[in-house]
């Protein structure tokens, strides 16, 4: 199935969440990607981005791992002209 797309105005702002699945979700990690690019330091649930630009539009991808294996999940960002 196609993923989900998220449609902001410029410079407005919005969180992405990464879906996790089942299990204890202190063993979980994350990391974040754009366009399959990791953005550092960003390593939680949830990816804030403010004062959005034209330039930010594109994939946002969350990797999530636990013991048993890691699971992927893709947003879609796409920014419009105010």
């Amino acid at each position: 199935s196609p993923h989900p797309v998220v449609t902001i105005n410029e410079t407005g702002h919005t969180t992405l969440k990464c879906k996790a699945f089942g299990g204890n979700p202190t063993l979980f990690w994350y990391k974040w990607m754009y366009e399959g690019n990791d953005i550092s330091g960003e390593q939680n649930t949830t990816l804030r981005l403010d004062n959005v630009q034209r330039n930010q539009r594109g994939n946002y991808s969350c990797l999530v791992c636990n013991m048993i294996g890691c699971s992927s999940n893709t947003t879609s960002l796409i920014v419009q002209c105010k």
